[in-house]
């Protein structure tokens, strides 16, 4: 679910007063000129006068053609001043009261969300892992600190805070001691340096995604905090050389994890201590004949992996099955796992 561009509303609610004033100003300087021989300034000044309504002095003596002028010009024009002054004055104090409502709304929502992920920063980065999350319909709150970044997600209601994420109300008011997960997207490794240690310190429990522009601050952003670094230039290396190696391979996960309609998906299921699986082997668990999930590997409680897992493979508490299946067979073995 991409983000669309946010039509320019506003732009097009100003144009017409805006257009309206700068023709009736300029109507009124040209007829002055043309019909009083007057300067330019001092028809420009006659002008805004007699629209205005002020009463000040004539600058230049006025004809009986200048007269019948002027009075059209009252009639006529002030009233269509009057009209254009009074909607931009609707439309600015409108917007600005429309604006206060959503940021009211916004928190409102904000506040209620639980076990969400925060993405800092909403650059070509963040912009596509909020899509991907999106997708998955998993909740999530975007801070950046440029608001206009931030319009398209005011169009679509998703929450976003604007301000800077490294700084600790920023990060309250984003929910992170009620968050699951937080995206550290910045612009610099500098500032997702700091927003990784911003977050810890608020919430110990965070799992922490940072992206790493340069591999001298990997090091530096997990000892900040971040439980996974991602470095663009190494994944989009390994990417471009297996593109090259094993383009139908490569084909076929895209499919299987980015396609925006996505027939099969690659999921983690936790074993934990209420699983029924518990102790069991794949094949007693029976996890395909009961869910039709396919097990590619599992992770053990003390880390490490175990790929292609035989039907002998033991299912311990704490271990963390990778599978791929629908979206139906998927949640059919959380429900059968009890997992989240």
């Amino acid at each position: 679910m991409a983000m669309k561009t946010p039509e320019p509303h506003l732009r097009r609610r100003i144009l017409a007063p805006a257009l309206s004033l700068i023709v009736l100003v300029g109507v009124g300087t040209v007829g002055y000129h043309v019909i009083e021989q007057a300067s330019w300034l001092d028809s420009l000044y006659m002008t805004v006068i007699t629209l205005a309504t002020v009463g000040f002095r004539e600058v230049v003596p006025v004809s009986p053609v200048g007269e019948v002028f002027t009075i059209l010009l009252i009639v006529f024009g002030v009233a269509l001043a009057g009209w254009a002054i009074r909607r931009l004055i609707d439309i600015t104090v409108g917007e600005q009261l429309a604006d206060a409502r959503r940021r009211r709304r916004m928190g409102k929502m904000i506040q209620q969300m639980r076990d969400h992920y925060i993405i800092c920063g909403f650059g070509r980065t963040g912009t596509e892992v909020v899509n991907r999350l999106r997708l998955q319909k998993v909740p999530l709150v975007v801070i950046d600190v440029d608001g206009a970044k931030l319009a398209p997600l005011a169009e679509e209601d998703v929450p976003h805070l604007v301000g800077d994420a490294t700084q600790d109300e920023v990060l309250l008011a984003a929910g992170v001691q009620r968050a699951r997960g937080l995206v550290a997207a910045a612009q610099t490794d500098a500032i997702n340096i700091f927003i990784c240690l911003t977050a810890r310190g608020l919430n110990p429990d965070l799992f922490i995604v940072a992206r790493s522009l340069s591999e001298e601050d990997e090091a530096k952003l997990r000892r900040a905090g971040a439980d996974r670094v991602v470095s663009s230039h190494v994944i989009g290396g390994r990417r471009i050389a297996a593109a090259l190696l094993r383009p139908t391979v490569v084909d076929f996960l895209d499919i299987v994890t980015h396609g925006e309609t996505l027939e099969f998906e690659l999921e983690e299921i936790r074993v934990n201590a209420h699983c029924p699986f518990v102790g069991q082997s794949l094949r007693q668990a029976q996890i395909r004949e009961r869910c039709g999930v396919t097990v590619l590997g599992k992770r053990h409680a003390e880390g490490g992996f175990l790929t292609n897992p035989s039907a002998d493979m033991t299912l311990d508490e704490g271990d963390v099955l990778i599978v791929v299946g629908t979206a139906e067979q998927l949640a059919e073995l959380r429900r059968l796992t009890g997992a989240e």
